[in-house]
């Protein structure tokens, strides 16, 4: 809890008032959405902060807002993999949405949004094209059968309309499928 407060809300409120600069871009995380019904949100999704997490990464957002009122990107970043690690073996125990990006699609979205030709005031959903309930293709990995029990507790699909449309970025790893592909069984 210490660390979430010094993170996103002490240092970050340092950097952002001692500072100048021409645009302030922050990776923020979906965790702040408390949704656990499973529907799909986007970035006007409504965020009521239920734990420690959520409400450092919001008062963060914040300090954005106020201090670089007049261009910053907040990104809010689903669940970071890359092809260099399987997906975790918990994936056999857990049956609830999950989200996620490929590091390398993250980058190009920040890229983008960095770009000093583009101003913003916005916040952006930065996920790959398919939410995905990872018990259900877990077969389609070389998993072993996780020994603890394992379950998301927020279980949500989220929208990457919004950062596709306005930075304009195509995704190399649309899904988990694309990403993980140097991990899927061969036939």
């Amino acid at each position: 809890q210490e660390a979430y407060q010094e993170c996103f809300v002490h240092n970050l409120k340092k950097v952002l008032s001692v500072l100048s600069f021409n645009k302030f871009i922050m990776c923020s995380s979906t965790a702040v959405f408390s949704e656990t019904a499973g529907r799909m949100i986007n970035e006007d999704s409504s965020v009521i902060p239920k734990n420690f997490r959520q409400e450092a990464l919001l008062e963060g957002e914040r300090l954005v807002r106020f201090y670089a009122w007049s261009n910053y990107a907040i990104m809010r970043l689903s669940g970071l993999y890359d092809n260099q690690l399987p997906p975790p073996d918990s994936w056999e125990q857990t049956n609830s949405w999950a989200n996620r990006i490929h590091l390398d699609d993250a980058a190009q979205f920040i890229l983008a949004a960095a770009l000093p030709s583009l101003k913003l005031q916005e916040i952006f959903c930065l996920t790959d094209d398919h939410p995905f309930v990872p018990q259900d293709i877990a077969s389609l990995f070389h998993l072993r059968k996780a020994n603890h029990k394992y379950f998301e507790t927020y279980s949500k699909r989220i929208s990457n309309l919004k950062a596709k449309s306005m930075l304009r970025n195509i995704l190399m790893y649309p899904s988990v499928h694309q990403g993980y592909s140097d991990f899927l069984r061969i036939n």
